[in-house]
Parts: structure tokens; sequence; C-alpha cells
């Protein structure tokens, strides 16, 4: 399981995972293939090559020039001579191909399996999410010390601090992304380990810090497979997004390019949020998702969050102040991790 689950990339990701196979295999069977010609060639003009020099051998015997005894000598030691160059050519063209598999085989086995075993289902109607000391280090440093946070539902939080301050690190712990060093989050009491982590995750619509697109159209983005057509004004909210996508030629059937390359920063961030607001969950969790716009769109988006009511809990990561007056809850996080704290919006 991985991040991209926590986006409702789950499927995406592995339709993309199928598609570099597929090209892998037909890259195979073309270098088989080719392989294979490379030396039927190589068969062709030794032969041409040895039947050349028996047919000059034979002329320089005919005019006393050699001996049969000398020209046999002659092509044995042609052959002793060229096979080990052979071998050492194609050895190292096997070896090059092998060398990038073995590095990708050996960093998958590296990889930390994730457990997945049956947990419980996960209810509807949450009424609150209990972060209780909870402490995580990353690198031997504390990100967290002793965190505590009761958030209720339809409370939004603003979490800010500068860098390293844990952010970050907050939300993969909610994502269950990774485990707490000590400490634990309840919903309602229950810890949230105890919940199937694939029905638990798919609680959450998220836009990260540097969203993923994937090579397709601008709609093929926001859907993911789960819907078709072209949405309207209403139902692409907020607007500002829309528009951003409006006004491109071919609008939502518009290609990104690779992972977005066709989009400026802020394109990306807004085309990441249509996305998770297009993916119906219980919480909306946003990790710096205006840190691309330009001043318009962040009020723009600033008044968006502030009227929106279509999630039970809203978690945002931001360095801008502008939308911090429009918080239920602020959570301070200290660089240094010596102390955190909160102030309540009213």
């Amino acid at each position: 399981m991985t991040f991209r689950e926590a986006l409702g990339l789950g499927g995406k990701a592995m339709g993309e995972y199928e598609g570099h196979v597929d090209a892998i295999n037909r890259s195979s069977k073309g270098l088989s293939l080719l392989t294979a010609k490379k030396n039927m060639f190589a068969m062709c003009i030794e032969f041409a090559l040895t039947s050349g020099m028996y047919a000059l051998g034979v002329f320089m015997i005919a005019g006393g020039r050699l001996t049969f005894g000398g020209l046999m000598a002659f092509i044995t030691f042609m052959s002793y001579v060229l096979n080990p160059v052979n071998v050492i050519l194609e050895l190292r063209i096997v070896l090059r191909q092998i060398t990038p598999s073995v590095e990708g085989l050996r960093r998958f086995h590296a990889l930390e399996e994730e457990s997945t075993g049956p947990g419980l289902p996960c209810p509807e109607g949450i009424s609150s999410i209990e972060f209780r000391d909870v402490c995580a280090s990353f690198g031997g440093r504390d990100v967290l010390k002793g965190f505590s946070l009761t958030v209720r539902r339809e409370e939004k939080v603003a979490i800010v601090g500068g860098n390293g301050s844990g952010k970050t690190t907050l939300l993969e712990l909610l994502l269950r992304l990774r485990e707490p060093d000590s400490g634990e989050i309840l919903m309602d009491g229950t810890p949230i380990s105890e919940y199937d982590v694939e029905s638990y995750r798919r609680m959450f619509s998220v836009v990260s810090q540097q969203p993923h697109l994937f090579k397709g159209t601008m709609w093929e983005n926001i859907a993911l497979g789960e819907g078709a057509g072209t949405p309207t004004r209403e139902s692409a909210r907020p607007a500002f997004c829309a528009e951003a996508v409006e006004c491109r030629e071919g609008q939502y059937g518009a290609p990104v390019g690779s992972d977005g390359a066709k989009l400026s920063g802020g394109e990306r961030q807004k085309v990441a949020l249509l996305r998770a607001l297009h993916r119906k969950s219980m919480t909306l969790v946003l990790d710096e998702p205006t840190s691309n716009y330009d001043k318009t769109s962040e009020e723009a988006f600033d008044e968006f969050i502030c009227g929106n009511s279509d999630y039970g809990f809203y978690f945002i990561v931001t360095h801008r102040k502008g939308v911090l007056p429009k918080m239920d809850k602020v959570v301070y996080l200290s660089d240094d991790n010596s102390e955190s704290g909160m102030r309540n919006e009213e």
C-alpha cells in the first residue's frame, strides 16, 4: 500500500504499471529477435570469410606458395583467437542487460512490506479524531513529541510551522503511511490501527505537496476512471480550478503530459484539488495545496474552504496566513519540536 492509494490512485497506478510491464515485454521480444538476427548475420559473415580463406588457400596451394597443412594451421589458429573475443563481447552485452534488473530487484526487496491483514470495517458518521500523546522520529531526530489534539466533526484544522516541524509527518500518521513511535490516534475512541487499512484510507481525499499526474487528459486525471464525460462547472467545483482547465485548448480533454509536464505548478495543484473533490470521502487532507497559486487563486481557495461543508473533517497544512482566520482550530508546531500549541478560532 502506498501514498497513491491514499489519494485514490491505486487502480490508476496499477494500470500504469501494467502498461510499463507490457512495454518491457515488447522490448524483450524485440531484443530477442534482434539478437537472433545478429547471430545469423555473424554466422553468415564467418561462413563467407572461412569460405573465402579456403578458396584463397586452394589457389595458393595450386601455385605452390602454401601447403595444405599451413592453411589448416592458420584457420585453426584464427578460430582460437576469434572465439574468446566473441565470448567477451557477448558477456559485456549480457551484463549490461542484467545490471539494471538486478539493481531494481534489490531495491524492490529492500522495501518494507506493509501489513494488510483483516481489521475492523470503518464505521460511518465518525464524530471525533484524537491524537493522544503521539511521538514520532525521523533519522534519529524527534519530529513530534507528546502531540495531542482532538478534532470534532465538521471542524476545520490548519497545521502551521517551519520546515521540519512535523506538519507532513502528522498527516502521514493520520493516513497510516507510518506508525507513531508511541502514543496513538483514535476515531471515536478506537485506535485507527484496528481498522482495515484499505477501507480506512478510502475515508480520505488527499492533495499532496507534489501531486502526481498521469500521462493522460485532464478529465482522466480528475476522474481516475470513475465517471465519464465532461463535468459541468457546478460539478467541477471550485470555479477557480475549473477555469484553469476550461481556459486551455481541449479543456477537460487536453493532455497533461508525463507527470503534468504541460501544466504549471499551480495548474497541477488545481487539477489535484479537483481530483480530491471528485472522490467522495469523509475527510479532506490538504498538504500545502496552494504553494504555487497566484494571489487571486489563493483568495478564491480561502473562500472555497470557508464555505465548503462536503466533508466531516478538514486538515490543511499551510504556510499562508490568509486562510487561518477561517479555520476552527490552528495547530502550531515549533521548528525544534520542544513544544506545540493550538488556538481555537471562533
